[in-house]
């Protein structure tokens, strides 16, 4: 599988997970606007670092890409929808798993404050029910996409 930018939906679940999970205290007085743009920041980096001669090449002709760091530096955190279903932790897991894969592509990764947040996470959301490669929640593309997945969570459907 090749590295790509998750989208900023996928940034703001994993920020919104952290934030009401108190899971990682280092993130006491950071504002989720501050979390979010670390995350996506060391997602920036790792697609740098993994494509080093072509990442940001058309960032001219794609000005919305988040190949372009000005996208990136811009992030402002919206607060999404969470699940309570048992099986929502599973789900969140997939969401931390699929980030950390895209963003440990650099060298400094596994001494950034996103790599310890996430560490600490998963840590906390446990495994993802036996299945890591169950790919029905990996990437979060948008934030209708999230929205139907909570939805499935809390009627017991996914």
């Amino acid at each position: 599988m090749s590295m790509f930018m998750v989208s900023k939906t996928h940034i703001d679940v994993l920020v919104t997970v952290l934030l009401r999970s108190e899971a990682v205290p280092e993130i006491a007085g950071l504002s989720g606007d501050q979390i979010g743009l670390g995350l996506w920041l060391e997602n920036w980096n790792s697609g740098k670092a993994r494509y080093p001669r072509a990442w940001g090449e058309h960032a001219d002709q794609w000005p919305e890409s988040t190949e372009n760091l000005d996208v990136v530096q811009a992030y402002r955190y919206e607060p999404v929808p969470l699940s309570t279903a048992p099986s929502a932790g599973s789900a969140y897991r997939h969401v931390v798993d699929c980030y950390c894969y895209q963003a440990c592509e650099h060298p400094t990764w596994d001494r950034s404050p996103a790599y310890r947040w996430m560490t600490r996470l998963a840590e906390v959301l446990g495994d993802a029910n036996g299945n890591p490669h169950d790919l029905r929640l990996w990437e979060v593309p948008d934030r209708e996409t999230w929205i139907e997945t909570v939805a499935k969570l809390d009627a017991g459907s996914w």
